[in-house]
């Protein structure tokens, strides 16, 4: 069901974000070289999950057709944004900013797509010089936590809801390689 599959995307989101901020915590504390990979590996599975969470709602709203369109997606995330704009009341309070926001939206959802592609989805010789994390989380990240925001109040759900999905169920009882029950001591 389309709906599982969206709601465990969610949930991988926020796994990934979790992380990510444990992680950034624990960056202001000491200067960690392992810390540092993770740190940057957190965030872009942030950015991964994100945009496959995006298109997964494109497949769900519009058509599946339609998901496999980057442009299609890229213009559904501008629409979130402006839906979320609208929400926070950006768009009444600086009713000016309107155009500059859409420019910004539009230039968000490309570089998600860009970072998620390049950054997460392969292994690149100019992966980091041509796509620098940082530069995005500058430019960007509000629009990310916004995003997991919204996406949260619509997809959010019990982990026992995703655990009783029954190929979650089933995997876990396979890998617990014949054991009877959980917690059994033999």
């Amino acid at each position: 069901m389309l709906e599982n599959s969206i709601e465990h995307e969610y949930f991988q989101l926020e796994v990934a974000y979790k992380q990510f901020l444990h992680l950034l915590l624990k960056n202001k504390k000491a200067d960690d070289p392992t810390l540092k990979v993770l740190l940057y590996s957190g965030y872009s599975r942030v950015i991964q999950h994100l945009w496959e969470l995006m298109k997964a709602q494109v497949c769900y709203k519009v058509s599946k057709t339609q998901s496999e369109k980057e442009n299609v997606v890229e213009e559904f995330i501008v629409r979130a944004l402006e839906s979320s704009a609208e929400q926070y009341g950006d768009e009444t309070t600086h009713p000016q900013s309107k155009a500059i926001n859409l420019a910004k939206y539009q230039s968000f959802a490309k570089d998600l797509r860009i970072h998620r592609n390049r950054v997460s989805g392969h292994v690149l010789s100019q992966k980091f010089s041509a796509y620098p994390l940082s530069d995005f989380w500058s430019k960007y990240h509000a629009y990310v936590v916004r995003l997991t925001s919204s996406l949260e109040q619509e997809w959010s759900t019990s982990i026992s809801s995703l655990a009783s999905v029954p190929e979650v169920d089933s995997f876990s009882k396979m890998l617990t390689f014949g054991q009877d029950e959980w917690g059994s001591n033999s």
